[in-house]
């Protein structure tokens, strides 16, 4: 697996595209690898902290509204309270 943007890197370069969207995208990888994963185990500054944080919009679409503690009621006779 980790050979495998080199691949289709070179996948791409045999067929005649430009090889600059392949190459960011390792670049981005990278990053994102040592911002996720490297740093935060590292001693010093930012050991234990995250880095990269999912936008709330994001969490909202997949996990759904953040609970907010509020609890709702059926009182009989009364609907909802």
């Amino acid at each position: 697996a980790p050979w495998l943007p080199w691949v289709l890197l070179a996948f791409s370069v045999l067929l005649g595209a430009s090889p600059v969207v392949d190459l960011l995208g390792i670049f981005v990888g990278h990053i994102y690898y040592y911002l996720e994963d490297v740093a935060p185990r590292m001693p010093g500054r930012f050991r234990g902290k995250r880095l990269i944080f999912t936008p709330a919009i994001i969490r909202y679409l997949f996990e759904g509204a953040p609970d907010q503690g509020v609890r709702v009621q059926f009182v009989p006779g009364r609907g909802v309270g």
